[in-house]
């Protein structure tokens, strides 16, 4: 069985979400250990506290070097060491061999009165994401995370063995599907771990709507 390990970040005011996006991993997993995945994830609860030679934050970055997919999910602020695991995860992509990398922010009501100092740590992340020409994933609510996490992990793991054909029943619908996820395996999947074939490929992105 292939095991996919995801490592989860992200501030202490986002509790409710990590247990939320917890969850979800739980119910996917009876998807896909049908297709013999399993989904491992990783967050920082899950370390002892016991004190370690290199330091606990040692620790967590190198637990994010050994994942294949790094979550960093963010609302009015980004701690210090959320945004260390971020840099540490960023620079193991660097290399060509780090985890994909997806980061979503919260986009809710806030009252002015709560907002603090913590904001200019969002702000500068921000600029972070423009810099490095990164587009952040925003989510209104737990259910839409989870949909939108879930359509990734089917762009990155699906079954590649299922049939991409295309045919003159199969519905536009389906045919973008299929340009969207051969496209960004083709693209993204460095370890080329999901080959995707040309043909198929080809004809998804001819037939694709604009």
């Amino acid at each position: 069985m292939r095991v996919i390990k995801i490592f989860l970040a992200s501030s202490e005011e986002l509790k409710e979400d990590r247990r939320a996006f917890e969850l979800m991993i739980g119910r996917l997993n009876k998807h896909w250990r049908q297709r013999d995945i399993l989904l491992d994830l990783v967050v920082w609860e899950y370390f002892l506290d016991a004190m370690t030679g290199a330091g606990l934050q040692k620790e967590y970055n190198q637990a994010i070097r050994d994942c294949d997919i790094f979550v960093m999910m963010f609302f009015t602020k980004v701690g210090r060491y959320t945004l260390e695991e971020f840099e540490a995860a960023l620079a193991d992509m660097a290399t060509g061999d780090g985890p994909h990398i997806y980061t979503y922010f919260k986009n809710d009501f806030i009252l002015t009165g709560d907002i603090g100092e913590g904001i200019k740590s969002l702000l500068d992340f921000k600029a972070r994401l423009r810099e490095l020409q990164h587009y952040v994933t925003q989510y209104r609510n737990t259910e839409d995370l989870q949909w939108q996490f879930s359509r990734q992990l089917e762009m990155l793991y699906g079954d590649v063995a299922g049939s991409f054909e295309i045919t003159d029943a199969t519905p536009q619908a389906k045919i973008d599907e299929n340009a969207l996820v051969l496209g960004y395996r083709q693209l993204f999947d460095v370890g080329g771990s999901q080959a995707v074939d040309p043909k198929h490929l080809g004809a998804a992105v001819q037939k694709a709507g604009s």
